[in-house]
């Protein structure tokens, strides 16, 4: 009996000093970032590669000349109007929080009145990288840089055609993006583009497609 008390003392005592020295230290939060991550169940996770999907609204200034196009077909009477762009990307991931990839990206500019219609059409290739704010690709505030090869065109219902010579094009922009689904997250981005391109002086139709910016508003998914 005297040894079941000496033993049980003598563990109380043990556990006593051990929050005493605890308390005595202080408390000293969880552990940094690069500590929780040590461990590999902690760490966040990555896809081996990232498809991105966007459709969004663009306001689109256009050269002079094509704006002035753009006037004589309106005239008077109402028309609708349709600025759209849709965008894809395959992003590969260099770090959990960084990915770099291909990017093809395409800005509509319609106007229709009645049966009789005309558009700019844009489009871009080229390289597109992503870095996220958060704790992994995909999740919270990020930024997007796109650099490429861009090309633009004119047509109307009636026939008429021009092109531009293949020019260049940056993107600089950001949003933020949150998971949904597992494997699917929302992202909700705005970006500025500006596309450096010159007609084609063997256009059928020349309407003077020149040097175009646009602000962009997507509603996208990263896979």
């Amino acid at each position: 009996m005297k040894t079941f008390i000496v033993l049980c003392v003598g563990a109380l005592l043990f556990g006593a000093s051990a929050v005493s020295a605890r308390c005595h230290r202080g408390w000293q939060g969880p552990p940094p970032a690069a500590d929780r991550y040590d461990r590999p169940y902690d760490a966040p996770k990555t896809e081996s590669w990232y498809l991105d999907l966007g459709l969004g609204y663009s306001d689109i200034a256009h050269p002079r000349a094509v704006r002035q196009a753009i006037d004589g077909f309106k005239g008077t009477a109402d028309v609708r109007h349709a600025p759209v762009n849709l965008d894809l990307g395959v992003y590969f991931p260099t770090d959990v929080r960084s990915a770099f990839g291909v990017s093809l990206a395409g800005i509509g500019d319609r106007y229709e009145r009645g049966d009789a219609w005309a558009q700019v059409s844009h489009g871009t290739i080229g390289l597109t990288g992503m870095h996220f704010f958060g704790p992994a690709i995909g999740q919270g505030l990020y930024v997007r840089g796109d650099a490429g090869l861009a090309a633009a065109t004119w047509e109307t219902s009636a026939g008429d055609k021009a092109k531009s010579k293949v020019g260049w094009s940056v993107l600089v922009g950001g949003g933020y993006s949150f998971r949904i689904l597992p494997g699917t997250r929302l992202m909700l981005g705005a970006n500025y583009r500006h596309a450096k391109v010159k007609e084609d002086p063997t256009s059928a139709n020349p309407v003077g497609l020149g040097p175009t910016s646009s602000v962009n508003f997507n509603l996208g998914l990263l896979f």
